[in-house]
């Protein structure tokens, strides 16, 4: 049997970017085939030509044996292709249901058709084992005055330690059509998207770092859905920087390098090793946790944390900790339990509903996000395009952004542009930011060279206390080695590092303590011994035991 997916010689360039040179590859039916390589590897390119988001220079596709050029992705899930993003295409307002209709033509909203589509989705999903129940129908504004409907003798300011809300139980594994989708869990909304690709009837899955947001057994749950789709006859591309799930996963694998095809295996012959080496040759297998020093003096103490989030609903609530110099604690769990909002408050830019926060003893009450950096914060914000960089400056000045107010850099009201130049010229030296000259601007450099500037911004200040969200995330696998390297070089010179991430090996990988965020509150705080299932039914609000 022919393969379903065939792609020979794919070329693309942007402008001087050759982003695909001669790229090949196939992909069966009843596969899973897994596309690895690091930041500007070419994966992105290749998976939106397959999906008509942009057209190939030069090179032939074909799908199920015939000529394939996608003209949009309307044109490619007419033709049996559909992508799951790692930022799901979901009305979060909409029921679950209610997604799956819109844009489906097959389907009418109301009437006889509605409930066929009901039929197919309840049998789609038994068959693929997703527990999903019906439930009756309520209306939109129904649904609307339901949802925003204060429980009877609620108060509108709880007191401390108090929430209009129970605590948030651990998400079952079914749910209903008529959930809205703002209800489920990440895992579930991830579900969703799958059958409503299925439901287009599509027979080639693309699916961009589903496991990004995941906790540890929502990895597993899909990954168990996958096999099963995999069993049905359905082909998938996986595509992904984590080289265990890989191997965990996929039949196949293609690892692409600066465009090109830099290694094919199938996955029961690879190694983690081989596999590196193939996406860069410099790449090694991720190190083993560093042995916990002993905690120095308390630099950062948190005591009972409250804070409000922007739809004015508690999102942190009770939470303290200790931050010690020469200590890294990471605080795992899953997006959107809070992680924003705690960073957020220790920089200063979201107030305190109640709770004390000192930096070396002395209260951060009433200062400002200029003055606790001048106190020795520094902040890896998870987005680098919104919260990190500047992207009409150039490399140089987005690396000295925060060096201008500091004395050494001007005299008698003027800049010392040669010294500025020479601070940022030693940051990108000693980050090893790969730039062919200061002045471009800095949108030319790649998604690890921005990212490795912004951590070396920040660690060239000596901070007292950095405060690292996701600092890795969209990076390949030798930036990611080298930003792990210099938080580890800053927690040896005695900084106090607060690390917020939600992959769990990152928190593993650097980690002297270990804390859980569910709901804004921390269901605890471990020794890094604690095994990644226990950390997992934690993110999920369910016991460690």
């Amino acid at each position: 049997m022919p393969p379903l997916l065939e792609i020979h010689h794919l070329h693309k360039r942007f402008g001087d970017t050759l982003a695909l040179e001669g790229v090949s590859l196939t992909v069966n039916a009843g596969e899973i085939h897994a596309v690895l390589g690091e930041n500007g590897a070419g994966k992105t390119t290749l998976m939106n030509i397959l999906y008509g988001l942009v057209a190939a220079d030069a090179g032939e596709i074909k799908l199920a044996g015939k000529p394939f050029r996608p003209a949009s992705p309307a044109a490619a899930i007419q033709a049996g292709i559909g992508m799951i993003h790692q930022h799901f295409m979901l009305v979060p307002t909409f029921t679950v249901m209610e997604n799956f209709l819109l844009g489906n033509s097959r389907f009418s909203v109301r009437g006889p058709r509605r409930q066929q589509a009901q039929n197919e989705v309840l049998a789609l999903c038994k068959r693929l084992g997703i527990d999903m129940e019906p439930s009756p129908q309520l209306s939109f504004w129904k649904n609307l005055v339901k949802s925003h409907r204060r429980p009877p003798g609620a108060k509108r300011f709880p007191r401390k330690g108090k929430t209009n809300d129970e605590p948030r139980q651990s998400p079952k594994p079914g749910f209903a059509l008529y959930s809205k989708i703002a209800d489920l869990s990440v895992g579930q909304r991830q579900r969703v998207e799958i059958v409503k690709i299925l439901l287009r009837q599509c027979r080639l899955l693309i699916l961009d770092e589903p496991t990004a947001v995941l906790a540890p057994q929502e990895v597993e749950e899909l990954f168990a859905l996958l096999r099963r789709l995999r069993r049905e006859g359905y082909a998938m591309i996986f595509i992904s920087h984590k080289i265990h799930e890989v191997l965990a996963v996929s039949d196949r694998l293609t690892v692409l390098r600066s465009g090109r095809v830099s290694g094919r295996f199938n996955t029961a012959e690879a190694s983690l090793e081989l596999i590196a080496a193939a996406i860069t040759p410099q790449a090694s297998a991720p190190a083993a946790a560093p042995a916990a020093g002993r905690p120095g003096r308390v630099v950062l103490r948190a005591q009972a944390l409250a804070a409000f989030g922007n739809a004015g609903q508690l999102s942190l609530d009770d939470l303290s900790f200790e931050l010690h110099a020469g200590e890294i604690l990471g605080v795992a769990g899953v997006d959107g339990n809070g992680q924003a909002e705690l960073a957020e408050v220790l920089l200063g830019v979201r107030p305190l509903a109640r709770g004390l926060l000192e930096l070396e003893g002395e209260t951060l009450a009433g200062k400002t996000s200029r003055a606790r950096f001048a106190a020795g914060l520094a902040h890896i914000p998870a987005d680098r395009h919104e919260l990190a960089l500047f992207p009409t400056l150039s490399v140089a000045q987005n690396a000295a952004a925060f060096a201008y107010r500091e004395s050494s850099s001007h005299k008698w009201g003027w800049l010392r542009l040669a010294r500025l130049r020479e601070y940022s010229e030693s940051i990108v030296r000693d980050f090893d930011v790969r730039v062919a000259n200061l002045a471009l601007p800095v949108t030319t450099l790649s998604g690890g060279n921005q990212q490795k500037l912004v951590v070396g911004r920040e660690l060239a200040r000596r901070p007292k206390v950095l405060i690292a969200v996701n600092p890795t995330r969209g990076v390949d696998l030798s930036a990611t080695a080298k930003i792990h390297q210099e938080i580890l070089a800053a927690k040896a010179q005695g900084a106090a590092i607060l690390l917020i991430s939600t992959e769990l090996s990152e928190v593993y990988a650097l980690a002297d303590r270990i804390a859980v965020l569910f709901k804004g509150r921390f269901a605890g705080i471990f020794p890094p011994e604690i095994s990644p299932e226990q950390i997992g039914a934690l993110m999920l609000g369910e016991s460690s035991k």
